[in-house]
């Protein structure tokens, strides 16, 4: 009977305890329910004051217009006069010389140098050239630390409600912790990958003129045809003109020793 009674004591004090972190984990869901609509409302009400703002202005532009065609009069009575319009000034941008853009391309020719060098030191790979590459890496670093931005954005919004009393749970603590390292870790899945997919493409590329595979074999032009078949022909031509002439002087050296 002892034993029963402590058996029972241990689940109340469970299913106490699990009651708790049920409370406290949707006082923590409904703060930021409540955070979400407030910031929603907050983004309908800036939405209204922008289109009253845009309303007014048109507004003014419609007032403006009826001003000017009032100053302007029925249309027929100044025919013969050109209104006058005051002339803006044009601005003068002086041109820039072929040397200071060819200074220009070589900068953001050493930038991307220093880059991808910078880059494939970090990996610990041999650096080569590749256009396109510092692109795409930094199109990939920017969505990682977009993402990273939005996890310490949650990691600091836990610490406010810890900080106002409120108990935050074990494993929402642990999911948001790994959710950084999931980030961290697929930032450094996809450079890799990037790296791995851009020296396949310059190791199959690099034999060809153009940067692209030669799927077809080259074939020569119809005038690079027309000129070979007219040499053959031409030689074909010299070759007859020689054999004559061989049979010629045989000839004229049979009918020699005929005669004496």
């Amino acid at each position: 009977m002892h034993d029963v009674s402590q058996v029972n004591k241990y689940w109340k004090a469970h299913d106490k305890e699990r009651m708790q972190r049920e409370a406290r984990y949707k006082e923590l869901l409904d703060a930021e329910v409540k955070a979400a609509e407030r910031r929603k409302a907050d983004e309908i009400a800036r939405a209204k004051e922008k289109a009253k703002e845009e309303a007014a202005a048109r507004e003014k532009e419609k007032e403006k217009g009826l001003e000017k065609e009032k100053e302007a009069g029925p249309p027929g009575v100044n025919k013969g006069k050109a209104r006058e319009v005051p002339k803006t000034p044009r601005k003068v941008t002086p041109k820039k010389s072929q040397t200071e853009i060819w200074l220009e391309s070589e900068e953001d020719e050493d930038e991307d140098k220093l880059q991808s060098c910078m880059q494939c030191i970090k990996r610990k790979i041999p650096c080569v050239s590749q256009s396109g590459k510092k692109r795409f890496m930094m199109e990939v670093e920017t969505r990682a630390t977009a993402d990273l931005s939005a996890a310490d954005a949650r990691v600091l919004q836990l610490l406010e409600l810890k900080s106002k009393g409120i108990e935050i749970p074990e494993d929402l603590k642990t999911r948001i912790r790994a959710e950084r390292g999931v980030i961290q870790r697929t930032l450094n899945e996809q450079l890799e990958d990037l790296t791995v997919r851009m020296d396949s493409i310059q190791k199959h590329t690099a034999w060809s003129k153009n940067g692209l595979p030669r799927l077809t074999p080259e074939v020569p032009s119809a005038a690079a045809q027309g000129t070979k078949r007219k040499g053959d022909n031409e030689g074909d031509c010299a070759e007859g003109s020689k054999k004559k002439k061989k049979k010629k002087v045989v000839e004229t050296e049979d009918e020699e020793s005929t005669m004496r």
